[in-house]
């Protein structure tokens, strides 16, 4: 007996892993593919926590994001000086009490500056990921493969909050705090030593305290591997609540948000400007949807794949619809993997003009 059904393997390649899946040709000529549960598709409520679904999603940009960032020489006329440089990757920070809604911080703060970046710096990659200090403030972690200079980070940003006046804030509050001369932070002494206070206090009395630390470019000088230390800070959940809302009067949160007729309009409106709803993460458009190269395993793909079988330097996961080979570029070409880095490399270089520099 034929059977109606003919089943094709076929794989998806990404820059550091390997997809297997299975599709479906039927004698009518329908093609379909194993399908997902749903389980994750019924509440899309994010809880101010990143979902498995989006973690996935920011380690895949990142992913690709550090494969097309080769090293660089570039020149620093702040320091006039060449530096070696790959990635930049910054935290912008408020330098006051937040008073405005998350939602009002995102649109007006954070749009304004990728797109000041985006004409003034001609940034094309970047993925970012927006949390909550220990203070309650809203910040934003972003990482990009484009040079920014550290001054003009901290003035671009500072000049964008300040529309919404948290640069005259500051400003207003360390005149007041230091009326009558340097005082130090006795409860930030732990994390901030009285030396680089003074030395801040300093700093801040020259520009009369209109340029205050907002912005922090990290180091990524000593990280072996910068690809996981950038997934892992960018896509982790916040280990404290900083919401304000009581629990004892609010023990049901989704459903409160969703709607109870006998809330207060001033609670509702509270609710409205207090909790943080709305994307905890975003990155440009070309490092979005990116689906891999998608291809046929025949015999030539099959044995290059029992290779990385073999190697131990893979790891290979599988579970309920969901196949998996972990793998980087340097694997492929230990393996001598020439096919597969063949597609990679079309892949990569039609959607970043970029070509893997393959090692002799």
């Amino acid at each position: 007996m034929v059977s109606d059904v003919v089943v094709v393997p076929h794989f998806t390649l990404h820059p550091s892993r390997i997809n297997f899946h299975d599709e479906y040709i039927f004698l009518n000529g329908k093609k379909g593919r194993c399908h997902h549960s749903i389980k994750g598709f019924k509440n899309n409520n994010n809880h101010n926590k990143v979902s498995a679904s989006a973690r996935s999603k920011i380690n895949k940009a990142i992913d690709y994001l550090t494969t097309i960032s080769d090293q660089k020489t570039v020149f620093d006329r702040n320091n006039n000086r060449s530096i070696r440089f790959r990635l930049t990757f910054a935290t912008l920070t408020l330098p006051s009490k937040q008073i405005h809604s998350d939602q009002i911080i995102r649109r007006d703060c954070w749009h304004h500056f990728i797109t000041v970046m985006e004409r003034k710096y001609n940034i094309k990659y970047y993925v970012m990921r927006s949390e909550r200090q220990w203070n309650g403030n809203l910040h934003f972690h972003f990482v990009t493969n484009t040079f920014i200079p550290y001054q003009d980070l901290r003035d671009v940003w500072n000049n964008i909050i300040n529309k919404l006046g948290y640069v005259d804030r500051y400003r207003e509050e360390m005149k007041a705090f230091h009326a009558n001369g340097f005082k130090p932070r006795m409860d930030l002494l732990k994390y901030w030593p009285i030396e680089s206070q003074i030395k801040a206090f300093k700093n801040g009395k020259l520009s009369d305290w209109n340029s205050p630390n907002t912005t922090d470019i990290h180091s990524l000088r000593l990280i072996t591997n910068v690809k996981s230390y950038i997934c892992k800070y960018i896509s982790k959940n916040e280990h404290i609540n900083h919401e304000t809302i009581s629990r004892a009067k609010i023990t049901d949160r989704p459903k409160f948000i969703k709607g109870n007729h006998s809330v207060t309009l001033g609670a509702k409106e509270f609710i409205k400007t207090n909790i943080n709803v709305g994307r905890l993460w975003a990155c440009s458009h070309s490092l979005s949807n990116l689906h891999g190269y998608r291809g046929d395993i025949d015999s030539e793909i099959n044995q290059e794949l029992q290779r990385l079988y073999k190697s131990k330097k893979c790891r290979y996961f599988t579970k309920d619809y969901c196949k998996v080979l972990f793998i980087d570029i340097a694997i492929l070409q230990e393996c001598k993997c020439f096919k597969l880095l063949h597609m990679l490399n079309e892949f990569l270089s039609e959607h970043f003009q970029y070509s893997i520099q393959l090692s002799t």
